[in-house]
């Protein structure tokens, strides 16, 4: 059985707060899988823009008069 990224940080969450809560008596849980978090996020950003990118790839002349 394989299970999705999110559905692993999802199950590992409620696990933490259940340990963080009654067991550690912690006023709020730790976060789990950061890694993972991060990893996913990275993944789903838009690449950042090239500063030094024509503004207009579409139209070679333009600024050109």
């Amino acid at each position: 059985m394989e299970i999705t990224a999110p559905k692993a940080i999802e199950a590992m969450q409620a696990l933490a707060n259940q340990i963080s809560y009654f067991e550690l008596r912690l006023k709020e849980p730790f976060q789990v899988m950061a890694f993972l978090r991060d990893e996913l996020a990275a993944q789903e950003a838009p690449p950042e823009a090239d500063v030094n990118a024509p503004s207009s790839p579409t139209d070679p002349n333009e600024g050109q008069r």
